[in-house]
């Protein structure tokens, strides 16, 4: 009788052990399974090119407001706690953007953000026209390319200095242009 008492404790034990085991699976499965979602959600990050504004000059040096809206898909807001990008016409630095201060894209929100160029007038002007005049004329392409890294914070994770770079020739611009294609809604 004992021996059969021993046996059905153990027993409900091994209940107890295997449902806590397969309730802790569970739970680290779900939070893999969601954080896995909202990767691929921050990762279709969109945004749209607003608008541009000429906030002076100084010297031979143009500053530019380059109008962003964001749309995040994501559960999880997304801080923009820097960024120190560079952009190149074939090569050639024609612009700076630089700052250290904070902007939020709300989870599952809109964000309109705003960027600071810093460019040598002449230079990006001259890089500029050039490109155009002769995907124009010649048939010939350029390549614009912004380069630099971008600190954020995606919720518990933050991201130092990642680096970006991103490039489109002389018909994708003009072809986005075209088509001005539009984020999706947020849903």
């Amino acid at each position: 009788m004992f021996l059969l008492y021993l046996v059905a404790k153990e027993k409900k034990m091994l209940d107890r052990k295997n449902i806590i085991i397969g309730g802790v699976v569970s739970l680290v499965a779900f939070i893999g399974y969601y954080l896995y979602k909202q990767s691929k959600l921050i990762s279709s990050l969109c945004y749209d090119f607003s608008s541009t504004d000429f906030l002076g000059r100084d010297g031979t040096t143009s500053n530019l407001a380059l109008n962003f809206e964001f749309n995040n898909y994501s559960d999880i807001p997304i801080t923009i706690t820097g960024y120190d990008i560079n952009a190149f016409i074939d090569g050639r630095m024609v612009g700076k953007l630089i700052n250290e201060e904070e902007f939020v894209i709300p989870a599952k929100g809109k964000a309109q953000v705003r960027f600071v160029a810093e460019a040598d007038t002449q230079v990006a002007l001259g890089q500029f026209l050039g490109s155009f005049l002769t995907q124009l004329i010649d048939q010939i392409q350029s390549v614009f390319t912004i380069k630099g890294n971008v600190s954020a914070k995606m919720g518990i994770i933050k991201v130092d200095n990642y680096p970006i770079e991103y490039t489109w020739n002389t018909d994708e611009i003009i072809s986005d242009i075209k088509t001005s294609e539009k984020c999706p809604p947020i849903t």
